[in-house]
Formats: C-alpha cells, structure tokens, sequence
C-alpha cells in the first residue's frame, strides 16, 4: 500500500513522483546543468519518456528472473554524454555496487545498438541522497577510476557521483542551494528556475486522478515485487544463475562479441553460444 493517506501531498522524495517529474526534458535538462556544469548536452533523450508518463512507467515495470527492483529512474542520453539519476532517501542501500551495476547496463545498452568500446561515451550514474552516505559532510561527492598507487587516472569515463543533501548548508556550492533546501522541505527553495519548475511537475501530478493512479500502481509494484520473488525462490538459486549467465552471453553476442570470448567469460560451449 502507499504510504501516504488520500489528503496528503506527495511530496518530489516520493520514489515514484521523482520518476515522474525527472523525465520532464526541461527540468532534466537543468537538472544535469547543476550537477555537471562544465558538462556540455545537446539534445537530451529520456529513455521511456512519453508524454503520458504514467502509462509509459507501468510499461517500465519489468520483473525477469534474476532483476533486482523496478527502473523508475531517469536514463538520459545526450551525445557523448549518457546518465542515470536516482534519489535515494534511505540508508543501508548498496549504492556503490548499485552504481557499478547501472555503469555495466549502460555499456551493454550501448553496445547493443552497434557500437564499438571505443565509442562508449561518458557515463554518470548519479545519486541524489537526503543522507550523507559517506560521512564527510560534503555536497558533491565525484568518483571515479585511478591507480591509487601511483595516483594515475584510468580514463574509462565512467563516473559515479553522490549528492548530499544533508551536507551543512555553507558547503553547497550556490548552484545546488535551493534545490537542496526543497528536497530537505518543500515549502524551501521557490524563486529559483529548477525547483519553480520542479514544484509545478509535482503539483500536477497531486491531482485527485493521478492520486489514485499513483496509488493503484505503487500496489502493483509491490504485488508483482512479491510475485518476482516468490517465483525466484520457486526457481531455485541454480536456475536464476543458468538465466542469468544465458541473458549476459546473448548481449555480448548481440554486442559483437566472439564466440570464443564469450564462451571463454560465461563458461558455455560454443554450441550453446552458437543457439542463442
């Protein structure tokens, strides 16, 4: 069931009202603007956005074997540039591991269309915490892969970055500001673009109507959740692997990848690889 009683505004913290209102190309635009700013976009692609968002967020609502949660997030791709965001407002989640997750599907669905390594773009998964997640009372916290032996940077352009928005309010660097003052209280942060532009997305989508759909697809969400893993432990550990090894050796394959490197990675035969 939601959490939240029939009267009661959902606030942008809500997981899936900061689905909805992120896969606006305006607010997303501005969005990745103060986070990256010395990024440059060109035109911006929200994977899975229609101008009927919640129709297109059941769609994204997809429990195979062996899938951990539902993408209600925003994948952005511009030009050489791709991104993930999430916001995150609880503890003891595995962003780390969640990050290096996303950054493979990234790839994959990148390759998928045809490309080659060489072509993978600049990746960033961004999470946006309500908690200092590494406990250094920073705003921006920006990760990447260096030798730290020598303190050489390893130059795959993949990128994790965490904002925390429970970082004290002298550090924010004054782009960021106001939209952490409205995520840490919605009645904070007005006369700024960015959170304007947020705060009109969530009223619209506080309707009555969009209540209720709210309400009937977060049930659906939790049912299926169940459903997945009831159907996971029916299937038992082995099979999930067997599935999951099958998926990941017919995107390489898909990528362009040689039978010989795939088998060589997965542990199948040729044969197998061959029938895929």
């Amino acid at each position: 069931m939601t959490k939240y009683k029939q009267k009661e505004r959902i606030p942008f913290t809500d997981d899936l009202m900061f689905s909805l209102v992120v896969r606006d190309e305006n607010i997303c635009r501005q969005l990745l603007e103060r986070i990256l700013p010395d990024e440059k976009f060109g035109e911006i692609r929200i994977e899975g956005a229609d101008d009927d968002l919640y129709v297109e967020t059941q769609k994204s609502i997809k429990f195979p074997l062996g899938a951990h949660g539902v993408r209600l997030d925003a994948f952005i791709k511009s030009g050489n540039v791709w991104a993930e965001i999430e916001l995150q407002t609880y503890t003891g989640d595995h962003i780390a591991k969640r990050s290096r997750y996303y950054q493979a599907n990234m790839d994959l669905d990148f390759l998928n269309e045809g490309h080659k390594y060489r072509e993978l773009p600049r990746s960033y998964v961004i999470f946006i915490c309500t908690y200092d997640y590494i406990g250094a009372d920073l705003p921006v916290y920006f990760f990447e892969k260096f030798d730290r032996q020598n303190c050489l940077q390893f130059g795959d352009e993949a990128y994790s970055i965490i904002l925390n928005t429970a970082c004290s309010p002298e550090k924010v660097p004054e782009q960021l500001k106001a939209l952490f003052e409205y995520i840490n209280d919605p009645t904070k942060g007005y006369g700024d673009a960015l959170v304007d532009d947020i705060d009109r997305q969530v009223s619209r989508f506080n309707t009555d109507e969009w209540r209720r759909r709210h309400m009937t697809l977060q049930e659906l969400m939790d049912r299926n959740y169940e459903q997945g893993l009831e159907q996971g432990r029916a299937e038992g550990e082995t099979a999930g692997q067997a599935a999951a090894t099958l998926k990941l050796a017919r995107n390489f394959k898909n990528a362009g990848i040689s039978a010989e490197v795939i088998a060589e990675n997965t542990g199948l035969s040729l044969e197998e690889i061959e029938k895929l």
